[in-house]
């Protein structure tokens, strides 16, 4: 299975960026652990992940006035719904990740994520999940923009 028909919504980042983000480099601003109550427990559990993304483009390539130039900025708010066995640590002032690992288990007779989030800096974490939505994104202005 692509992890992107796993992911509600995949499509609306994937046409943003061109491909589904390993987010290396990117910050986590927030993160909203929330319990509902009501009948199907097991699935009220979720987490919602705000995300920092910021891409470059190379400009003047092979010249002295070689530079990046930043072409995106924006939000991705990530939610993950059923989550179970959580381990989540250091998060800090800046959390940089390296990487989003998501691994879908088919063998089951129903879906389910395993999530790993390796750091730069700052916070990392593990845990699996019935189901991943991209909620929204938000465009932020780029600085480089005059």
């Amino acid at each position: 299975m692509d992890i992107a028909d796993f992911i509600g919504g995949s499509e609306r980042l994937v046409a943003e960026l061109g491909e589904w983000p390993s987010f290396h480099d990117d910050e986590v601003v927030a993160l909203l652990l929330k319990r509902e109550a009501g009948l199907n427990a097991e699935e009220k559990p979720s987490m919602r992940l705000s995300i920092h993304v910021r891409r470059y483009e190379p400009i003047g390539l092979g010249t002295a006035q070689y530079h990046l130039r930043m072409n995106k900025n924006m939000l991705v708010h990530l939610v993950f719904l059923g989550i179970q066995d959580l381990a989540i640590s250091d998060f800090n002032g800046q959390n940089v990740i390296h990487s989003i690992e998501i691994a879908v288990d088919s063998m089951s007779d129903t879906l389910e994520a395993s999530v790993r989030i390796e750091s730069s800096w700052g916070l990392e974490g593990s845990f699996r999940c019935k189901s991943i939505q991209v909620d929204s994104m938000e465009m932020l202005p780029n600085a480089d923009d005059h």
